[in-house]
Formats: structure tokens, sequence, C-alpha cells
């Protein structure tokens, strides 16, 4: 849980700020932070944290 907030914030704030930064007249910026980007990076969160809990012993 704690893995997939992490990653969702970078995400977001990647897909937030980035294209700002590259392409300064691109209105869709903000759209692909909040839409694409942070709930992708939500899902590769709690993807990896699954993968790593399972792969611990006991786990």
């Amino acid at each position: 849980m704690c893995g997939s907030l992490i990653l969702g914030g970078i995400g977001f704030i990647f897909g937030f700020f980035g294209p700002m930064l590259i392409v300064q007249d691109t209105q869709r910026a903000a759209t692909f932070g909040i839409l694409i980007a942070s709930p992708l990076g939500m899902v590769a969160g709690a993807v990896a944290g699954y993968l790593l809990k399972s792969r611990q012993k006991g786990g």
C-alpha cells in the first residue's frame, strides 16, 4: 500500500510537471499527470509491493 502511494505520487509529479518543463506551450500536461501517470504509478507500486512481499520467506 505504501509503495503504491509513493510511486503514484512520483508518477503524478513527473506526469504533471514533466511535460510542462519539456514543452512549455502544452495544455494537456495536467491531464496526462492526473489521468495516466498517477494511476499507472499506483498500479506499478501495488504490483511491485506484491512481488517483493511474495518473494520474502514466510510472506
